[in-house]
């Protein structure tokens, strides 16, 4: 691939709220362009608001994996042309994943996009064994914490795991991302020397460079607070803002938040009765009207309600309703959070804001609180106390009127019931495999052998390690003696 020398810009972002008439710019920006004979280059969040914009700019092409087989190729095939004009709409994970030239495009990129992947592996799950030092080069990088991976050999590789099909495909996207101008891997050290061991789960992060933004003939970015994105934060661009957001008009606002701040998908799951308890309180006050809601995909449904995804990027048929329910606990892996502090520099409330902030802002601004000059009365009802606090000190003017939420504290949860530890999906694992290799425990729920602080025991394989065994061996006791003794288990 040939490159053109970097030429770095300076990015333009117009940071206008929701709402605002930031994708009707796009639209006409790019007309506009497209007249003049310039080609453009529009990355979106969703399918579903590609289209919407298509149908608005029926000159554009909209590329994306309901519409052809093969993304990667359809974009460098289009990429490729120079004899006419192009407008070309692609999604942001296609934006982040190719390594394509496309610098003959203005880009515009509208909302932000995640400038880190990840994929992991599970030797418990796909049974293989990896020395990755076969096939790769791990070298030390400028964080003592994680090790950068250069391809040493990639047609031996794909050789050698060409009969693995449940995997192939993350190694191919790796090496990939290996070959790229445009993306540095990393490796955690610690989590690396454990895979080579055959023991836990592995994650490599993929990290856009900030290279991939030289080249273009000129950059805009479309979205609220865009210059406190996860991606200018974490990739360090300069960013001109050129339309400032102002804070939404919140005198027809309620925000109810709960006590609690911090929600996670645990406590989704242990803390039932707080659920329970935000759950008949935002019934109570939503009196039967209608109301959309946010929630983890292992929850129930809410009857009454109705439930959107967490992408509503172009969802725009609920402009008229007036309650909007937030139940997800959308929080970042201990891996990942790991990743974008210590390489990426970015701070807990970075990370916070990127994972919950916009997402929240974003499903708000699908209700008649969008509208400009709305007059109808919205109530907001946030089971994380700290999505009320971003909605209510980033998004929304101080007319805003905020109710705390009452019997929602899990602190005062934890003083009335002994909270469970959570489990962790590597432990889960084990003790599944547990079960199978033990029948004394079938009966055993997973807590008890927990809290039993058997697994401490027990290798990647759901067995007792080798030195108890030969402990067990020189006492003349067996393994399921061992178990229901520690375990406590009745016969």
């Amino acid at each position: 691939m040939i490159m053109n020398p970097a030429r770095p810009l300076t990015i333009q972002a117009n940071s206008a709220r929701c709402g605002h008439g930031k994708t009707t710019a796009i639209i006409k920006e790019a007309k506009r362009l497209y007249c003049m004979g310039e080609s453009v280059l529009i990355v979106q969040p969703s399918i579903l608001l590609i289209e919407e914009t298509h149908r608005k700019l029926p000159e554009s092409t909209p590329l994306h994996n309901e519409n052809c087989d093969n993304v990667a190729q359809a974009i460098a095939f289009n990429a490729a042309q120079q004899n006419k004009p192009q407008i070309l709409i692609i999604t942001s994970v296609s934006f982040t994943s190719y390594a394509h030239d496309l610098s003959k495009y203005t880009l515009m990129i509208d909302e932000e996009i995640d400038p880190v992947a990840h994929h992991t592996f599970n030797l418990v799950e796909t049974g293989m064994k990896l020395d990755l030092e076969q096939w790769y080069t791990l070298n030390e990088s400028e964080h003592a914490d994680y090790l950068k991976v250069d391809a040493a050999d990639p047609v031996k590789l794909l050789n050698a795991i060409e009969s693995k099909d449940d995997v192939v495909g993350i190694f191919k996207a790796i090496n990939k991302a290996v070959l790229s101008p445009f993306h540095d891997v990393y490796l955690s050290s610690t989590a690396g020397d454990n895979f080579l061991n055959e023991e836990g789960v592995l994650m490599m992060h993929i990290l856009l460079r900030k290279e991939r933004f030289d080249n273009f003939k000129g950059i805009m970015f479309y979205g609220a607070l865009i210059e406190n994105s996860l991606m200018v934060t974490a990739l360090g661009l300069d960013v001109k803002v050129v339309v400032p957001f102002l804070r939404h008009n919140a005198t027809h606002l309620t925000v109810y938040g709960a006590k609690n701040t911090g929600w996670s998908k645990y406590a989704n799951t242990h803390y039932k009765e707080i659920k329970d308890n935000f759950v008949n309180y935002f019934t109570d006050v939503i009196d039967g009207n209608d109301y959309i809601y946010l929630d983890n995909n292992n929850q129930g449904t809410q009857s009454g309600g109705t439930r959107i995804g967490h992408n509503p990027h172009g969802i725009n048929s609920y402009i008229d309703m007036q309650n909007v329910v937030v139940m997800s606990a959308i929080n970042p892996c201990a891996e990942r959070k790991k990743f974008l502090s210590v390489v990426c520099g970015c701070d807990d409330l970075d990370i916070k804001r990127h994972m919950m902030g916009n997402l929240y802002y974003q499903t708000v601004l699908r209700t008649a609180i969008r509208v400009n000059g709305n007059t109808k009365k919205v109530n907001i009802f946030c089971l994380d106390g700290l999505v009320a606090d971003f909605l209510l000190f980033e998004y929304f003017d101080d007319n805003v009127t905020y109710i705390e939420v009452p019997d929602t504290d899990v602190a005062d949860v934890k003083k009335a019931r002994k909270a469970i530890a959570p489990m962790s999906a590597y432990d889960r694992k084990r003790v599944c495999l547990m079960r199978k290799n033990y029948p004394v425990l079938s009966g055993v729920k997973s807590s008890d052998i927990i809290k039993g602080d058997v697994l401490s025991d027990v290798n990647s394989k759901g067995f007792l390690k080798k030195d108890i065994i030969i402990a067990l061996n020189e006492m003349k006791h067996d393994e399921t003696h061992y178990l229901r003794q520690i375990l406590e288990i009745k016969k």
